[in-house]
């Protein structure tokens, strides 16, 4: 049954922008989904691609980390974290070499985000310069 926007419930269509991308969860219907766009971490200053706080309802789902390969160099790390309320709950870097494989980029994470949660999701890296980034939340939501 789709959620609508009465009874405490989520939104049809929340959010800004519904279908374009941003650091807010969307709502349609009884789904969700945040599409950061390209984020861009610095060697030493993390960069945002998520921050938004759910309602009285909870999304199960998955997050999905990306980066552009073409952007990285040998020996750097690339990650994520990702926090709830201000508090580390998943946190994964790749490492790059010169027989690099994917590892944990592109592989769906599955998360439970309770309601009423602030949710931050951060990009980082150890490499100069800048790294093009990509985050995906995408679930189901339950009132």
């Amino acid at each position: 049954m789709a959620l609508t926007g009465g009874g405490g419930a989520g939104n049809v269509v929340g959010g800004a922008n519904p279908s374009g991308t941003g650091s807010n969860l969307n709502y349609i219907g009884d789904h969700a989904h945040a599409l950061s766009g390209v984020v861009q971490p610095t060697n030493g200053a993390n960069a945002t691609a998520f921050e938004f706080t759910t309602g009285n309802s909870y999304l199960v789902g998955n997050y999905t980390f990306n980066i552009n390969m073409a952007d990285l160099s040998t020996n750097t790390n690339i990650g994520y974290l990702m926090y709830f309320d201000d508090q580390l709950v998943i946190s994964s870097v790749a490492h790059t070499s010169a027989s690099y494989s994917p590892g944990d980029i592109d592989i769906p994470v599955p998360i439970i985000i309770p309601p009423f949660t602030k949710v931050k999701v951060e990009a980082y890296t150890t490499q100069g310069g800048t790294v093009d980034t990509f985050h995906t939340i995408t679930g189901r939501v339950y009132a």
